[in-house]
């Protein structure tokens, strides 16, 4: 049984749904990049490469099932093509490389062919440079929808592969790929109605006839009034029973509101501490999103601490230059005022170091 696991943060799908839905767009399909990619393709087997002006996906399709799927971080600082490319096929040199070494029983060879798309598509110099060692053919990613006449399709195959996703949903085979997987949260998917919501109109049409069926009955009572005139001293002191009734239902109403008040007030002031709490939630994963993606690996971290306007960051490195280049990433990432280096103590196998990190 091959089984395929996906999973991503959940504070991430929290804020894109709430997003969505504060312009009043209710989402009830998510699918992840790598896998709208890989059924764009249209054969069983081939290698994916989406080039992003930031990031690069890999994805390695077998027997229409993505096998192997790698995400690369370009340099910043690498403003031309010409300075990402190495690193671009280097990284499809190690993947391949990966892959053929754990699946000798199905290894990638030079009639797998190599489709690419994002920035490079239509560069047809770059595209040549990324045959590698295996000597694939390279060639830019086609759609297998329509589209119309001068869309940069190369730039657009994440869309194709989650629009053909909605058709291969219909019963359609329009996407290669076996893997079809709905990557929104159970939580925010359209629930079924229940059978008290389905009950409610039929409910309100039969209390509508009952009170039709009662208007008649008050109005066959209005001619026999004058039969009961000899009551009225009777009714008299039952409307005043009724009058002292009602101001004692007044009373337990004027009761009522006042606690309903004074319940809001709570409730605002709990959801005034809860919008707090999730500010500084959010400031405290950004503050970790930011430590850990600056982190290199050769450095291992051992603990983390937080005040109200600082942070803690210990940890040891092989040297001081690691500690040096950590440092020096945290800075460049803005997120911090300062990052202070406030110990650095080598022993005889690496460097320990505490980090301030000041807001």
């Amino acid at each position: 049984m091959l089984v395929f696991l996906a999973a991503f943060p959940r504070y991430v799908a929290d804020a894109l749904i709430q997003t969505l839905r504060s312009v009043a767009l209710d989402p009830y399909l998510i699918d992840l990049k790598p896998l709208a990619l890989a059924r764009a393709v249209t054969g069983p087997t081939a290698i994916i490469v989406d080039v992003q002006p930031a990031d690069v996906d890999i994805v390695v399709v077998v027997d229409r099932v993505p096998q192997l799927i790698r995400t690369l971080s370009l340099p910043i600082e690498a403003q031309s093509w010409l300075e990402k490319l190495p690193l671009i096929k280097g990284e499809l040199d190690r993947t391949t490389k990966f892959y053929n070494s754990s699946h000798s029983e199905s290894r990638l060879d030079s009639s797998v062919p190599v489709f690419v798309s994002g920035e490079l598509a239509g560069v047809s110099e770059a595209c040549e440079s990324l045959a590698g060692e295996l000597k694939c053919p390279v060639l830019t990613l086609p759609s297998a929808l329509a589209c119309p006449q001068g869309l940069p399709v190369g730039r657009f195959m994440v869309n194709i592969g989650l629009a053909m996703k909605e058709v291969s949903l219909r019963g359609t085979k329009a996407g290669f790929s076996v893997v079809n997987l709905n990557a929104l949260p159970d939580v925010y998917r359209p629930k079924v109605r229940s059978l008290t919501e389905l009950l409610t109109v039929p409910s309100i049409v039969i209390a509508i006839g009952l009170l039709a069926f009662l208007g008649l009955l008050v109005q066959s009572s209005a001619t026999g009034v004058a039969s009961l005139r000899a009551e009225s001293d009777t009714t008299n002191l039952l409307v005043e029973k009724r009058q002292l009734e009602r101001q004692a239902q007044m009373k337990a109403i004027t009761e009522l509101q006042e606690r309903i008040e004074a319940v809001k007030a709570s409730g605002d002031a709990f959801t005034a501490a809860a919008g707090e709490l999730s500010q500084e939630r959010a400031g405290v994963n950004g503050d970790l999103s930011e430590v850990w993606q600056a982190l290199p690996y050769t450095v291992q971290l051992t603990s983390i601490s937080r005040a109200s306007d600082s942070s803690t960051v210990c940890g040891v490195a092989p040297g001081e230059t690691e500690v040096l280049t950590y440092a020096r990433e945290l800075r460049a990432s803005h997120r911090f005022s300062q990052v202070i280096i406030s110990d650095m103590t080598r022993s005889e196998d690496d460097v320990s170091f505490v980090f301030i990190l000041l807001k």
